[in-house]
């Protein structure tokens, strides 16, 4: 009788290796490929994404923030080029002192 790792070949069931070489060669390939992570590592990347999503919330509301001050600012500016326009309508509209072309034409 022909003996297995010293085990009667009539006692060993081969029916089952092949299941277990196939899910063995699926996991050994995982781990060398990096697809496959312990649980701890993986705790570790959930919290650096935590964390920078909440960094990234930080800078998005600062971003808004910003914005609301630079339309404050678009509309100050508005306001201030719309009272220089008047300003410089009313001073083209004042008599110039040496031109007395105004006198003649009333006098």
């Amino acid at each position: 009788m022909i003996d297995f790792l010293g085990v009667p070949i009539s006692l060993v069931n081969a029916s089952g290796w092949g299941a277990f070489s196939i899910l063995s060669w699926v996991i050994i390939r995982s781990v060398v490929k990096g697809e496959l992570y312990p649980a701890r590592h993986v705790q570790e990347m959930r919290e650096d994404r935590d964390q920078r999503l909440v960094e990234v919330g930080a800078w998005r509301s600062a971003y808004e923030e910003r914005g609301k001050a630079v339309n404050e600012l678009l509309m100050q500016n508005r306001k201030l080029l719309e009272l220089s326009e008047t300003s410089a309508h009313v001073l083209k509209s004042l008599p110039v002192p040496g031109d007395n072309t105004e006198e003649v034409s009333s006098g």
